[in-house]
């Protein structure tokens, strides 16, 4: 029997996997949806990671970077070249590109075992943790086999080049079996407008006029259900916030 190997979404997803799925879990906690994605070499690349995160997050999150989160791109790349690989990632933009790299770095590897994606039910496309461990083992039984890797290696490289029109040309290629990607592509491009402030600061904007209130608790909660799509984090959020008050007092 060929060894399996599970590249899950998040710490959140490990702890309510269900039993009944046999393998190896590995977790990927990167964002790599913000930040330096453009170094060449992956040592190059993981420095520059590092040095985003800490100075960004430190203080909020302690993770060791190379032993918590970098490790696991390595382990990737050192997998057995037979391994059956299943990829729990969602739909929204923050996990998307996360599987885009995963991809990637296994198409580098040229890796022959069979792969998989794993994604939530279409009740809650952006969410494994609004589903149960039975419906987490419907989700793996639904999983959708990745065949030809070279489609999700060019939207890893056109994301790291801000080549928008790759983008969105790979993505509309994907889309017959995976309707999800252009919609995260697009999602993606309406971040950086020739003109204004990009739409999650827009909504932001909006969502602080109707509120007429600044507490960011409160303007997050309606965020994330308006612009589930993002799965942006809290920090990352509070980070756009506080550049969009920024800009409101200038």
């Amino acid at each position: 029997m060929k060894t399996a190997y599970h590249i899950l979404n998040g710490d959140a997803l490990l702890h309510q996997f269900p039993d009944s799925v046999e393998g190896t879990r590995l977790v990927c906690r990167e964002c790599l949806v913000e930040g330096p994605v453009r170094e060449s070499s992956l040592s190059q690349f993981f420095e520059e990671r590092k040095t985003y995160l800490n100075e960004h997050y430190g203080k909020e999150v302690q993770l060791e970077y190379k032993k918590e989160v970098a490790a696991l791109f390595y382990q990737i790349l050192k997998l057995p070249d037979s391994a059956e690989i299943n990829l729990w990632f969602e739909d929204d933009l923050f996990c998307q590109v996360n599987l885009w790299f995963c991809l990637f770095l296994l198409q580098k590897k040229e890796h022959q075992g069979a792969l998989f994606l794993v994604h939530p039910p279409q009740h809650t496309p952006y969410a494994f943790g609004k589903v149960s461990r039975s419906e987490l083992e419907h989700c793996y039984k639904q999983r959708l086999p990745l065949e030809d890797l070279t489609s999700w290696a060019f939207l890893w490289e056109a994301f790291q080049k801000s080549d928008f029109d790759r983008l969105k040309t790979v993505a509309a290629g994907l889309q017959d079996s995976f309707p999800f990607v252009p919609g995260a592509v697009a999602y993606h491009i309406e971040r950086f407008p020739s003109e204004g402030i990009g739409r999650p600061k827009e909504e932001l904007k909006q969502i602080l006029e109707e509120l007429n209130t600044k507490e960011f608790d409160l303007i997050f909660h309606v965020f994330c259900k308006r612009e589930a799509h993002y799965g942006f984090g809290n920090l990352y959020v509070k980070r756009l916030y506080k550049e969009l008050l920024t800009d409101l007092r200038s």
